[in-house]
């Protein structure tokens, strides 16, 4: 029962640091994302905005279905809300 107890935790921790890797993969993103939404919501050095593709390719490209974009290029991690 040592054994199994020993094996068991070992597994356990692995575990455990694949899910603190993916939440510190996920709010990364997030991050990135934000970061990247808020230049890209002010105005550039010439006074101009960006272009409003540059916004939806953050959250959801243009023109397309849920059926023709793969989940990652969809799920920004954000909501969008009217």
């Amino acid at each position: 029962m040592d054994l199994y107890q020993k094996k068991l935790k070992a597994y356990l921790k692995k575990a455990e640091d694949f899910k603190k890797s993916d939440l510190a993969s996920y709010v990364s993103h997030r991050r990135v994302i934000l970061d990247l939404l808020e230049k890209y919501i002010g105005q550039m050095d010439n006074g101009k905005y960006v272009h409003e593709e540059l916004i939806h390719q953050l959250i959801m490209p243009m023109r397309k279905t849920s059926e023709e974009v793969s989940t990652d290029a969809s799920t920004s991690g954000l909501l969008i809300k009217d």
